[in-house]
């Protein structure tokens, strides 16, 4: 299960505005490079055809799916502490998981 966590507007390359919801998933344990747990959640930003208010009015919101893990070009992105470190990955929504158990109850 993923929550809608924000709604934010956007520009297309094209200059023109859409509205962008900005989904969580679940809390999840991740070991850092000194050997110890911190909690984070993965996020993914899905564009959407609602406006802005509607959108937010969806805050709270859960829905069924997962947000995943996949691999892309490098990219340079800067943590929160200001370091710039090269990702070769992003995360992104998918409905996996609805369309699995949805096949098995079929």
């Amino acid at each position: 299960m993923i929550t809608i966590s924000n709604a934010v507007e956007r520009k297309n390359s094209d200059g023109e505005t859409f509205v962008a919801l900005i989904l969580t998933g679940q809390v999840e344990m991740v070991k850092s490079k000194q050997g110890k747990f911190y909690a984070t959640v993965r996020k993914a930003s899905v564009p959407s055809t609602l406006d802005i208010e509607l959108a937010k009015g969806m805050i709270g919101q859960k829905m069924n799916g997962m947000i995943i893990k996949k691999p892309c070009d490098p990219y340079m992105y800067t943590t929160q502490s200001g370091e710039e470190i090269e990702l070769e990955w992003t995360y992104e929504y998918t409905d996996q998981a609805a369309n699995f158990s949805e096949e098995v109850f079929s």
